[in-house]
């Protein structure tokens, strides 16, 4: 079984690299369709519809030309997610379209400015691996 360090993750919008990032998620998760018969002692679920949302964050740059600049609330774009760097034979999720959902910047006193933006996914991602 692999292991990742997640030292070198990393995320692209399309074919550019997104600067600054220091966390992405996402999550999938299936709603359950919950049923019974007349008479039927026992609710019984069955898989409903399912659903990918995710967030990535990071030291704020809106210098990023193509990356982070790219990621506004209302945008659909492809998506990758690195798990251990972008080289050949290194592994990573890919999203045909997610909708930047929200976006927001945090200044805090003592620390650097940092954004965050979250994201839903219009279909499953696929893992694939770099050529």
């Amino acid at each position: 079984m692999a292991k990742y360090n997640g030292t070198n993750g990393a995320v692209k919008i399309g074919a550019t690299s997104v600067g600054e990032i220091n966390k992405w998620e996402f999550s999938r998760e299936v709603s359950p369709v919950m049923g019974r018969e007349f008479g039927a002692a026992l609710e019984t679920a069955a898989a409903g519809v399912a659903k990918c949302t995710g967030t990535i964050s990071g030291f704020y740059d809106p210098n990023d030309s193509g990356g982070q600049d790219a990621i506004v609330a209302g945008a659909t774009v492809a998506l990758d997610l690195y798990l251990d760097g972008t080289a050949s034979s290194d592994d990573y999720h890919q999203f045909t379209a997610v909708l930047i959902t929200n976006t927001s910047v945090s200044v805090e006193n003592d620390n650097y400015v940092t954004f965050t933006a979250s994201f839903h996914a219009n279909a499953l991602p696929t893992l694939e691996t770099v050529a």
